[in-house]
Order: structure tokens, then C-alpha cells, then sequence
């Protein structure tokens, strides 16, 4: 155990650092360590472990070398480590264990996930990069799982279950994915795949405990779409030309919106699905709506 700890948080944001103060080396922060809104290149010098959370957004990194190897602890409700916003290429480097929550957006991380931590009891985003693949990244994600506005064209290395603690979505939107293998085969949140180039559903879970989307894809038909969908099953602003693969069972809404294949009434759809909510199947207003589920904007 490190002989020197600070109590509480340290915080060394927005002073133009370039490099980290000598008397963090060896430091136990109790508290959340907070070095955004700098000059950094690289995180050498970081305290040795860090109870609460490692803040490093906005600092033009370009390395996580250096970075504390431990963010929270065992069994610790703490942990999270934020590296959003800067110049990484890479998560090399990254921490080897973090309890909590991993964020990596908005960086220019282009081939994979190698570096991040494989387990994560509450969320992992990489959202905003140029990922190719998520190989490399978190096998399991307790709560929410977001790898949207990247370059993905599979979701090999995504981990098989998210959200088994809190119920988390799964998010893999605007990518250039045509299928959902290799995706979880869990999701006990929402499912959110629209905005790719989807020609097949295989691959989706058989039950979506949430909300699922897969509007504005090239899908001719629902085959392999989810069976049991405990929220909103939306797919419109495809070519949808059969019913076939459509979920037996939706809790909330059916919107096929501005569907580009055959237009079905809602007869035809309630005679092969139940749904106790709504069946949508023109465009309006609704369309514009946004959710925001743990600060990320979902376009439905």
C-alpha cells in the first residue's frame, strides 16, 4: 500500500500543466483526481491509485502513459476513469482495472479497443472515434454500452451481456454495420442500431428488455428481429417487403414510419404481432424526438 495518501480529492484542472507534479508519484487518493482543461501529452506522474474518479477530458493527450493502474477498488461504488475529448490513438496504456465507468469518446482511436479494461460493473462509451473494431475492449458491462459514431462495420469484441446490473442500453448507431453479429445476445436495456447499413437482423437478442430500434437501415424483411421486445420496436425508413421475423410480442409502441417497401396497415401487423401500445406507420413530428439516457442522445 502506497505510505502516502491524500484524504480527499485533488484537483489540478484548467492551470496549463504540461506535465504532472512530482508529488503525485506514489500517491493513494481517496478522493476523485481531476486533471482536465491542460497541456498534457502523456499522464506520467499519475498518483498510484484512485478511489473515486480520474478526470483527464480536454487535455490534448496524446498518450494514457503513465495513467494510474487502479481507479476505484475491489467492491469499491466508485471508479471511474474519463479521457473524453483529446488526441488519443490508442487506449494503450489505459487502466488495467476500473471498477465503475470507462470513457474514451471523442478521441481519434482508429483499429480497436486493446488496453481497456475487461470488466466494467457500470458503462463503457467509445462513441465519437474511428473505430474499425472493438476487439480489445470490455468483455462485460453492467449497465450501458455505447460505440456509436465510429467506422464499425462488426461488432466482433463486443461483450455478449450489458446491462445485467442496472439495465443499461446497448448503443451502436450510425456505423456501417450490415448485421448485428457478434453483438450482445443480452441486453436487459434498449437496443439502439439505427442509422447503419443493416440488411440483416441476425444476430439481435431474442429479448430486448427496452426499447429497440433499427430504423434507417436497408432491411427487406424483420427476420431475426428480437421475439419479445419489452419497450418500442421501431423500423421505419427501411424497404421492408414482409412481416416475416416480426416480434411476437411488443409492450410499447410498433412504428414502421416511412417505410420505403410495402405499406402495411395496422391489421396486418396486429394479426402476426401483439402489441399493446400504439401501431405507427405514418411520419410526424414524433420523428424529431431525441432521448437522452445517461447523458447520450438517442435519435429515434
Amino acid at each position: 500500500m502506497p505510505s502516502k495518501y491524500i484524504e480527499g480529492d485533488v484537483i489540478l484542472q484548467n492551470i496549463r500543466l504540461k506535465t504532472l507534479p512530482d508529488f503525485l508519484d506514489g500517491l493513494d487518493v481517496k478522493g476523485d483526481f481531476i486533471c482536465s482543461f491542460n497541456q498534457l501529452s502523456n499522464l506520467i506522474g499519475s498518483p498510484n491509485i484512485v478511489r473515486g474518479t480520474y478526470n483527464c477530458t480536454h487535455s490534448k493527450l496524446k498518450s494514457l502513459e503513465g495513467a494510474t493502474t487502479v481507479i476505484g477498488g475491489p467492491n469499491s461504488k466508485f471508479g471511474i476513469f474519463d479521457c473524453r475529448f483529446n488526441n488519443l490513438e490508442s487506449l494503450e496504456f489505459a487502466p488495467t482495472t476500473v471498477t465503475q465507468s470507462f470513457y474514451c469518446s471523442y478521441n481519434r482511436i482508429r483499429s480497436n479497443l486493446k488496453g481497456a479494461p475487461s470488466t466494467l460493473r457500470h458503462s463503457f462509451n467509445c462513441n465519437g472515434n474511428k473505430l474499425k473494431s472493438l476487439e480489445g475492449g470490455p468483455t462485460s458491462v453492467g449497465n450501458s454500452y455505447n460505440c456509436d459514431d465510429n467506422e464499425l462495420t462488426s461488432l466482433k469484441g463486443a461483450p455478449t451481456s450489458v446491462g445485467e446490473i442496472l439495465r443499461g442500453p446497448f448503443s451502436c448507431y450510425n456505423n456501417k454495420l450490415n448485421s448485428l453479429e457478434y453483438g450482445p445476445t443480452t441486453v436487459n436495456g434498449s437496443y439502439y442500431c439505427q442509422s447503419n447499413q443493416l440488411t440483416s437482423l441476425k444476430g439481435a437478442p431474442t429479448t430486448v428488455n427496452g426499447l429497440f430500434n433499427c430504423r434507417d437501415n436497408q432491411l427487406e424483411s424483420l427476420e431475426f428481429a428480437p421475439t419479445i421486445v419489452r419497450g418500442d420496436f421501431v423500423c421505419g425508413l427501411n424497404q421492408i417487403m414482409s412481416l416475416k421475423g416480426i416480434p411476437k410480442y411488443v409492450e410499447g409502441n410498433f412504428s414502421m414510419r416511412s417505410n420505403r417497401g410495402i405499406p402495411f396497415t395496422e391489421e396486418q401487423i396486429r394479426a402476426v404481432c401483439e402489441v399493446k401500445g400504439n401501431v405507427e406507420l405514418f411520419e410526424s413530428t414524433a420523428d424529431s424526438k431525441v432521448k437522452v439516457i445517461d447523458g447520450v442522445h438517442f435519435f429515434l
